[in-house]
């Protein structure tokens, strides 16, 4: 699974289906997708957008205690 996003100067035009395509073709499914103007690369609530798709494409999972070493942290 992923999410992708993208900068561009006005319009992503081709990249985030190419990027998609690209990843599909190899077995990711893609969660959600953003593309990012210089404009709101500058502007902290586009940084939240991006991190609240993230947040929803992945939602946090109860410690099924098989996560990092083991120890349910």
């Amino acid at each position: 699974m992923a999410v992708t996003f993208v900068t561009c100067c006005d319009q992503p035009g081709e990249a985030l289906p190419l990027l998609n395509k690209a990843l599909a073709e190899r077995g990711v499914e893609v969660m959600a997708e953003i593309s990012l103007t210089p404009e709101d690369t500058k502007n902290p609530a586009a940084g939240n957008e991006l991190l609240s798709r993230i947040a929803a494409a992945f939602p946090v999972r109860p410690d099924d205690g098989k996560n990092g070493d083991g120890m349910g942290i």
